[in-house]
């Protein structure tokens, strides 16, 4: 069983590696944290697209100097 799971999380890690390539500038400044490591540096970007796609992430809506409520 060990050995199963170990192939599958090997068949899923390639694909997240290949999108997260994308994000290698955020991935470097994000290692450059002292204690925050390649894993930690991927969950935070990973929850931060998380939250944006949710719509938790605070909008700003600004326009001609009126202020409208964001998301």
């Amino acid at each position: 069983m060990v050995d199963v799971l170990g192939r599958q999380i090997a068949g899923i890690d390639q694909p997240l590696r290949a999108l997260l390539s994308a994000g290698a500038p955020q991935l470097k400044q994000l290692g450059s944290i002292p204690g925050v490591h390649d894993i930690t540096a991927r969950d935070i970007i990973a929850e931060i697209g998380l939250a944006s796609w949710a719509g938790l992430s605070p909008g700003n809506n600004d326009s001609a100097g009126k202020r409208r409520q964001g998301r």
